[in-house]
């Protein structure tokens, strides 16, 4: 990759005027202008935090208010950007070791195997929130180097040596031993004597000067190797080092200007902000630190695989805070003489401002001519905004922030063991949570792709009990039995459609050319020449099903008894014939709208099929075709040159989608009428037409019963819904059912 991709030529390359990748779009959330809308749909963001009409929260224990809730919400939306931090970590890394979870409050840092992120699901958060999670595991893979000089010389990360250990290894990095004086009170000799005095401070403000340059160069890196990546480390210069805030701090704040160890440190840290440039000549030989530094060539500290140069990165660090601890040390030695002039009448004689008489160059060898004000306009434009602001920053705070980034021990929000466990399950069941707009109405949905025993109590609401006592008309025990009856009409559907899976072969005899027939080569004598054979195997394309149920609440009893064998025949079928294959989706309208795979044939086992089956119920209202436009995409994957896709759906005829609340009222705004000139008609006609314009073939079961005079209200509502797709087949006549299937598959049928 070109280290000058997407860059301007004269701007450094932690300059925020860097980023030209694609540009930000925009979100209805406040304040949200963020480059994760890439791998986030904008339109989740909108609803879940701008508008949530719905309570979006679920009990896990149970269904009582005394059990606890738990935001599904905000669970998929954690779900989601653990797994799209955690694919950054790993193309970054090329580590698949190194894990990437959420805070518990004890573990803020990065142990080399483990990226631990903020439990953040403010979409206007993200990119900080990436690129923090990518800053920290950079260091796992490019700073092991300094990791182990540190080990060496038994300097913990987060504590555990001695003072003899820090005086040991400050000396051994070359620093001046006159500027590091050690109290009389402390005993060298004791190296049981915890950190403490100067010592430990010294050791405090050396390391920070080492992780400095360490962040910087491991930043550099990424930012050269992945450009991709460019955007989210920005976002975290911007809200840490670049800030206005921090420009504000070096160009106003007059204690900045005294040469004291925090001056040098503040000053050192935020070297990438652009107010730094301006202000070299605040205190001396800051301009020799800032090149010294050298931003720009930052990256002559790493191997060419990225990885640390520990010995010449330690040895500039201890160059820069000798140079430091000059300027301080000699500060405090002319403070006496300095007072007496001012006492005589004499101007203070301390570090030059930066005016007329200032000998003290800036960046460009030059003597600074400008003012305070003058820079802070120039920094404003820089930093993109017209002015600074005259509100003055909360140093102290600003201060706090960036040395708990430096240590590694940045705050992030923690996340409970509740919700922690409903994450894992997201992830674990590959659980969507978003919403999807139809005719300008927005309807919150959650597709749930893997079922693992875990996902049961999300799944609270559409399970039956399995407990054995309960055997009444639709329980776990009664369902089980619809399963075995499944299975004797899949054996059925196995025998009649069984040309799928047999080869076709027919030969072909007396050719000229071919394999030799050796029943014709006594004809050679007679002048014979086609003595040979050829054979022709024709085998049937790999096909797979779609399958669709209506689980609203009205196909329950013998509906959804029939549905339940049939789908289990097909299953079956599946399982037993070559190239054939199904997914079978269920459907709901509940609070918000699922999207449940229950079974793929290409992955799942049969058993798989009989352990899920019996544990739904039917339930809600009917999202029809709104889950057809949820899965349009995955259903569009399914279709390749060397396959055939089909589409089958069963309901008993009833469109229509309205939000069930707490309390069992309607939320109008989510209506989806039933009736034959609904929405919702007309939205399953567009989908139907979609499916056919990409070679889906297309099979729709109406599963209804009539009233005692025969008549049945929804089957005309059905055919206006699905055309000649449509079937009115009773699903008990496992006959006219099997040769249904058979005359789709073969491409025999006068419905599709």
């Amino acid at each position: 990759m070109s280290d000058k991709l997407h860059s301007k030529p004269d701007l450094p390359w932690w300059h925020a005027g860097n980023v030209t990748i694609g540009s930000k779009r925009k979100t209805k959330v406040k304040e949200s202008n963020s480059w994760s809308s890439y791998w986030m749909d904008d339109d989740s963001y909108d609803y879940f935090y701008d508008r949530t009409p719905v309570n979006t929260k679920i009990r896990i224990d149970g269904q009582t208010k005394s059990n606890a809730q738990v935001d599904i919400a905000r669970a998929g939306r954690l779900a989601a950007v653990r797994r799209a931090v955690s694919n950054f970590v790993r193309i970054l890394t090329n580590d698949d070791e190194i894990t990437v979870s959420f805070s518990s409050g004890q573990d803020s840092y990065t142990d080399g195997k483990e990226v631990v992120i903020s439990a953040e699901d403010k979409p206007e958060k993200f990119d900080m929130l990436v690129g923090t999670a990518l800053h920290e595991s950079a260091h796992c893979v490019f700073s092991q180097a300094l990791f182990e000089l540190m080990k060496k010389h038994n300097i913990g990360t987060h504590g555990g040596s001695t003072l003899g250990d820090v005086e040991r290894f400050l000396k051994a990095c070359g620093l001046d031993e006159e500027l590091m004086k050690t109290p009389p009170h402390v005993d060298p000799d004791n190296v049981d004597v915890p950190w403490t005095g100067e010592a430990w401070e010294h050791f405090s403000n050396f390391k920070n000067v080492i992780n400095f340059l360490e962040d910087r160069r491991i930043d550099s890196e990424v930012f050269h190797r992945a450009p991709g990546y460019r955007p989210y480390y920005q976002s975290m210069y911007e809200k840490l080092w670049n800030a206005k805030d921090i420009a504000k701090t070096l160009i106003r704040v007059d204690g900045m200007n005294e040469p004291t160890m925090n001056s040098y440190m503040f000053r050192l840290i935020n070297l990438t902000n652009p107010a730094t440039k301006y202000t070299l000549d605040r205190l001396p030989e800051f301009d020799k630190i800032y090149n010294t530094v050298d931003l720009n060539k930052i990256r002559r500290f790493s191997h060419k695989d990225g990885t640390v140069n520990a010995k010449a990165l330690v040895q500039t660090a201890a160059d820069i805070y000798n140079t430091i601890l000059k300027n301080v040390t000699e500060l405090q030695e002319d403070s006496d003489s300095d007072q007496s002039e001012e006492a005589d009448g004499m101007s203070g004689a301390g570090l030059p401002s930066g005016g007329e008489d200032s000998n003290l160059p800036n960046l460009d060898g030059g003597v600074p001519q400008l003012s305070d004000e003058e820079i802070e306009n120039i920094v404003a434009k820089e930093l993109g905004g017209r002015t600074l602001g005259k509100a003055d920053p909360n140093v102290e705070k600003l201060q706090e922030k960036q040395q708990e980034f430096l240590d590694g021990n940045t705050k992030k929000r923690k996340l409970s063991k509740k919700l922690s466990d409903v994450v894992s399950t997201m992830e674990e069941s590959k659980t969507e949570v978003s919403t999807i707009k139809v005719d300008g109405r927005d309807y919150p949905y959650l597709r749930v792709q893997k079922l693992t025993d875990n996902v049961r109590p999300l799944l609270k609401s559409h399970l039956v009990t399995e407990s054995p006592k309960y055997e009444s008309w639709g329980t776990h025990a009664k369902q089980q039995e619809w399963v075995k009856t499944g299975r004797r009409l899949g054996q059925i559907i196995v025998d009649r459609i069984k040309v799928r899976h047999d080869r076709n072969e027919t030969k072909f005899t007396r050719r000229p050319l071919g394999k030799i027939d050796r029943r014709l080569i006594y004809s050679l004598g007679v002048d014979n020449e086609n003595v040979f054979f050829n054979k022709i195997i024709q085998d049937y394309q790999d096909s797979v099903i779609y399958l669709t149920i209506d689980c609203s609440s009205s196909m329950s009893g013998d509906k959804w008894k029939n549905t339940m064998i049939l789908t289990t025949g097909l299953a079956y079928a599946a399982k037993k014939i070559n190239n054939f294959d199904i997914i079978v989706n269920l459907r709901y309208g509940l609070d918000s709208i699922w999207s449940i795979t229950m079974f793929d044939s290409r992955i799942d086992a049969l058993t798989h099929f009989t352990k899920w089956m019996p544990l739904f119920h039917a339930a809600g209202y009917t999202p029809e075709s709104i889950v057809y436009e949820i899965e349009e995409k995955f259903i569009r994957s399914l279709k390749t040159h060397d396959n055939n896709v089909y589409f089958i759906t069963m309901t008993d005829g009833q469109p229509n989608y309205t939000a069930m609340g707490s309390r069992g009222n309607s939320f109008s705004g989510w209506n989806y009428y039933d009736d034959s000139d609904s929405p919702a008609v007309k939205h399953c006609k567009k989908m139907m037409k979609s499916f056919k314009e990409m070679n889906i073939k297309i099979l729709s079961y109406f599963i209804g019963h009539k009233d005692r005079y025969g008549r049945n209200m929804d089957v005309e509502v059905f055919k206006n819904s699905y055309g000649r797709s449509g079937v009115d087949v009773p699903l008990d006549n496992f006959s006219m059912i099997s040769r249904s299937v058979n005359d789709l598959l073969i491409g025999d049928c006068e419905f599709c």
